[in-house]
C-alpha cells in the first residue's frame, strides 16, 4: 500500500520515497493531504481508484509522522463501519502489503483531492473528539455524489465494487434481514420497515427500531418474534441470541426514558445484493412523536417524507 503525500505533508512526515510498482492496482494507491479541520491538525486521504475517504483528527506532529500505521487501522474501522466482511478487510489489507511513502501522482489525482477536502469543509457535525479516525466524517465524505469519467457514483459504493473485483469475490458484505415491525401507543398502532445487515443484529436491533420509531436508541422495549413460514422465508436463526428486551446501559434520569413499548418483529425477506450495507427505514406509519398526538397521526405527505429523511439520518450513525 503507498500513501502518496503533498508537499506539506511530505515535509513533516520526511519519510524515505518508494517508487510504485507499475503493475500497483490503484485500489491500493491513496493520495493524503494536511489540513484543518474545526481548528485543529486533521489528515485527509483519498483511494486513487474510487475516491473513498478516511479522515484523521487532532493529530499531533509525532500522530502524523505515524500515519502509516494509523491508516491500516482506520481503514479497518471504516470497512467494519460499512459492513464488509472481517475475511475481505483481512484479505484486502494483506494484498495491499506494508505501507510505504510515494510522492503525489497525476494532477488529476491531486485535483480528486482537492475536491475531497473542499467538500469536507462544507461537514458541520460535531467531530468525535475522543478518536483519530473520524468514523462519521468519513462515511459522509465516502457516501458524497463525485463525476468520473463514465458518469457519477458514489466512492463507498465503488470501493465495494473494487473490492469484489480485485478479490475475486461474488460478495463483500453481509445478508441483510428486511424486517417488519409494528407497536402500539395508547389505542394507536404503528409499524415501521426496516432493513438491517445481519451481522448488526444482535448488537443493534433494538436501538434500530427504536430509532425507526422515533424514540431514543436505548430506550425500554421488548421484542416479540413472529414466525413467517408461510411467506417462505425461514425463522432467522440469529434471532435466538437477539436480546428480547433492553434499556439504556448507561446512567439516564428517570424523566428521560420513555415507558417501555412491545414490538411484534416479522423478517419479510432475506436481502442478498448487498445494497443496504446499513440499516434503514423503508416505509412505515406512525411515530413515536406523532403518536403523542393522535390528530396527527397520519401526517401530511410532507411531514411524514421530512420524518423518513431524520429517521435515515440518525440510522447512518449507528456504527459511527
Amino acid at each position: 500500500m503507498i500513501i502518496r503525500c503533498t508537499k506539506d505533508l511530505r515535509t513533516q512526515i520526511n519519510p524515505p520515497m518508494t517508487e510504485a510498482p507499475d503493475d500497483l492496482h490503484p485500489l491500493f494507491s491513496w493520495h493524503a493531504k494536511k489540513m484543518k479541520m474545526h481548528g485543529r491538525n486533521a489528515v485527509l486521504v483519498v483511494n486513487d481508484s474510487n475516491r473513498y475517504a478516511v479522515v484523521l483528527y487532532g493529530l499531533a506532529a509525532k500522530d502524523i509522522r505515524k500515519l502509516h500505521e494509523y491508516l491500516p487501522a482506520a481503514i479497518e474501522r471504516l470497512f467494519e463501519a460499512e459492513s464488509i466482511r472481517p475475511d475481505v478487510i483481512a484479505a484486502y489489507l494483506e494484498q495491499a502489503g506494508p505501507v510505504v511513502y510515494g510522492t503525489t501522482g497525476t494532477r488529476q489525482n491531486i485535483a480528486r483531492l482537492n475536491r475531497a477536502g473542499l467538500e469536507l469543509e462544507h461537514y458541520i457535525a460535531d467531530t468525535q473528539e475522543e478518536s483519530v479516525v473520524q468514523t462519521e466524517a468519513s462515511l459522509w465524505l465516502s457516501d458524497y455524489l463525485v463525476s468520473g469519467k463514465d458518469g457519477y457514483f458514489i466512492p463507498n459504493e465503488a470501493m465495494r465494487d473494487d473490492l469484489k473485483e480485485v478479490l475475486g469475490l461474488d460478495s463483500v458484505g453481509f445478508p441483510a434481514l428486511q424486517l417488519k415491525v409494528a407497536a402500539q401507543y395508547g389505542d394507536q398502532e404503528f409499524w415501521r420497515r426496516i432493513v438491517i445487515p445481519e451481522e448488526l443484529l444482535q448488537r443493534y436491533l433494538g436501538a434500530v427500531i427504536n430509532i425507526a420509531f422515533g424514540r431514543q436508541m436505548f430506550a425500554a422495549y421488548e421484542l416479540h418474534w413472529k414466525e413467517a413460514q408461510e411467506r417462505g422465508v425461514p425463522a432467522v436463526a440469529a434471532a435466538q441470541k437477539i436480546p428480547t428486551h433492553g434499556r439504556t446501559p448507561v446512567p439516564v434520569e428517570p424523566d428521560k426514558l420513555a415507558e417501555t413499548w412491545t414490538y411484534e418483529v416479522e423478517t419479510e425477506r432475506i436481502v442478498e445484493d448487498e445494497f443496504y450495507n446499513r440499516p434503514q427505514c423503508l416505509d412505515g406509519q406512525g411515530g413515536f412523536e406523532l403518536a403523542i398526538d393522535a390528530a396527527n397521526s397520519k401526517g401530511s405527505s410532507q411531514s411524514r417524507a421530512l420524518e423518513f429523511i431524520r429517521i435515515n439520518r440518525r440510522l447512518e450513525k449507528i456504527r459511527s
